[in-house]
C-alpha cells in the first residue's frame, strides 16, 4: 500500500516524513482518531531507534493553530531525534 494519493508528503530524511491531509479527504491524518472535515490535518511519521519505534501524530490545521502547527511538528522531530541519539 502506497501513500494516500491526495496527501502532501515532505520527506525530511529517511526517518521523518511530514504530511498534510487535505480538507474533507481520507489520508494519514484521518487514519486514527481524527475525522475528515473542512480543515486540513498536518502531522509527521518518525522512525526512532535501531529496531525502530514509530511515532505518528496528527494535528487539525484549524485557523487558530495555523502558526503553531509547524512549531509543534519541528519540536516533535527534534525531541524524537534527541531520544534516538540517547538510545544508542
Amino acid at each position: 500500500m502506497g501513500p494516500y494519493p491526495n496527501d502532501q508528503l515532505i520527506y525530511k530524511s529517511k526517518e521523518i516524513v511530514e504530511f498534510q491531509t487535505l480538507a474533507n479527504e481520507d489520508g494519514l491524518g484521518t487514519k486514527s482518531r481524527l475525522q475528515k472535515d473542512a480543515d486540513p490535518i498536518s502531522g509527521a511519521v518518525i522512525l526512532i531507534g535501531r529496531n525502530p519505534d514509530l511515532l505518528s501524530f496528527s494535528i487539525p490545521f484549524s485557523p487558530k493553530l495555523v502558526d503553531l502547527v509547524p512549531v509543534i511538528i519541528q519540536q516533535a522531530e527534534r525531541e524524537a531525534m534527541h531520544a534516538d541519539e540517547n538510545s544508542q
